[in-house]
């Protein structure tokens, strides 16, 4: 189980390809690695990654790789609507945090 105090800020890994390195890697993530979480995993065959998954201490979603560029579509629609610089997704327009209107997830 993860180390990480709830509100550390952490930067979420997909892994893409859930073959024998893919999984030691969201296994190596899933044990806890500081400053990252796994947030998602891709796979060819959906029932074997989901019950690899089951086993997972923080299980996350299993993503079929033919659908993997909706799910990066949706990431970057998020972070060109966000008015701050937050991690990895700094913007010269606002380079500043805003955790008044931003310390949440993004709904669509």
């Amino acid at each position: 189980m993860s180390s990480f105090a709830p509100d550390t800020m952490r930067l979420g890994v997909a892994v893409g390809g859930f073959g024998a390195i893919g999984k030691v890697v969201a296994e190596h993530l899933d044990r806890g690695i500081e400053g990252l979480t796994l947030a998602a995993v891709s796979a060819r065959d959906i029932v074997r990654a989901e019950a690899t998954m089951a086993g997972f201490a923080w299980p996350v979603p299993v993503v079929p790789l033919a659908n993997l560029w909706e799910y990066a579509d949706l990431i970057v629609e998020c972070a060109s609507q966000r008015k701050e610089s937050r991690g990895l997704h700094y913007t010269v327009d606002y380079p500043e945090r805003n955790d008044i209107e931003f310390a949440r997830d993004t709904v669509l």
